[in-house]
């Protein structure tokens, strides 16, 4: 999730994020959407690269849970940091509902292909600007 989103959802600036990556996960992208939608692989080689965002209020995980809706689940998963140490760390993810046979998923969503470039319109077309 962009800084910006995540601002605008939860209310306030968040920076305590951490690079992290999710195996045995894929990141899609869903037709028509500049989101993506986050299933887990049949392939158990294939690797989500991301950040962990740590340090949210109840408030801020209800205020994400709203903002995904019925589209999203969360889910409980074990990312492992990209800070040179290796460690494994329980945490959520929101994984799309549908599931990996959804037809409207294809290829493979990337932040700066398929989200910066419309950030800002994404973010006018959601209410945030």
């Amino acid at each position: 999730m962009s800084p910006r989103v995540l601002a605008h959802v939860i209310g306030h600036p968040h920076d305590r994020t951490v690079k992290a990556s999710l195996k045995g996960f894929h990141r899609y992208c869903i037709q028509d959407r500049t989101y993506p939608a986050l299933c887990r692989s049949e392939k158990t080689d294939v690797v989500v690269h991301g950040v962990l965002v740590t340090d949210l209020s109840d408030e801020d995980v209800r205020a994400l849970d709203d903002f995904e809706g019925s589209d999203y689940i969360r889910t409980a998963v074990q990312v492992t940091l990209a800070d040179g140490t290796g460690k494994v760390v329980d945490t959520y993810a929101y994984l799309w509902a549908k599931g990996e046979s959804d037809p409207e998923l294809y290829g493979t969503w990337s932040f700066e292909k398929d989200f910066l470039p419309r950030e800002e319109e994404t973010l006018r077309g959601w209410g945030f600007l």
